[in-house]
């Protein structure tokens, strides 16, 4: 009768330890989904983005171009903070 009580008690003990496993693993899965959605949301917008940029542009004028050009420093600077801004996203896990 003892037998039968502990190898219940054991029995139940692993049960347990087995359902702990299955849940963290379900966990990670969840995690692991929310992380590559909000990556693809993240590249959506960036490419919805760049897209109106690059309309944006064609619309200038000759003028508005040339003036562009003076520019050019300060713009490529902006992105290139942009771009940093999104790669310490990324690596943060927000995108």
């Amino acid at each position: 009768m003892q037998m039968l009580v502990c190898d219940i008690a054991i029995g139940v003990a692993c049960m347990c330890l087995l359902y702990v496993r299955w849940e963290h693993q379900a966990v990670r899965r969840r995690a692991a989904r929310l992380r590559e959605r909000r990556a693809s949301a993240a590249d959506l917008f960036f490419a919805s983005f760049a897209l109106y940029r690059t309309e944006a542009d064609a619309r200038r004028t000759a003028g508005q171009r040339a003036l562009d050009l003076l520019s050019l420093g300060v713009h490529l600077d902006t992105l290139d903070g942009s771009d940093r801004i999104e790669q310490a996203a990324r690596r943060e896990g927000l995108l």
